[in-house]
């Protein structure tokens, strides 16, 4: 993932985006809810998964003044689960929030 976004940095002319690690480090950040998504990161996962930057986030998402999700919600309200099939180069998204049902596959 944090080599996805890098790319999708470089790609929009960004290369002031930091190495691997601190990509990585930030990643793992934002899971824990430790801190919270850059609208810079925010717009390159966005242009990653080909989504609006309006569908950002869990649903009730609204960004703070420090960008951390608010408490009503935290990451583990909506674990993802990435799916790679063997021999495929596409990812497959499946969020999981309370009141939702995951897609028949």
């Amino acid at each position: 993932m944090a080599r996805k976004i890098i790319d999708v940095a470089h790609s929009e002319g960004d290369r002031s985006v930091p190495g691997l690690d601190s990509v990585c480090h930030n990643l793992y950040r934002w899971e824990r809810g430790a801190d919270g998504v850059s609208e810079r990161y925010q717009l390159y996962i966005c242009m990653l998964f080909e989504i609006p930057p309006t569908s950002f986030g869990p649903p009730g998402y609204a960004q703070s003044t420090t960008g951390a999700v608010p408490p009503a919600m935290s990451p583990a309200d909506c674990p993802v689960t990435v799916v790679i099939p063997a021999g495929c180069a596409q990812v497959v998204i499946h969020v999981m929030c309370p009141g939702h049902t995951p897609p028949a596959q």
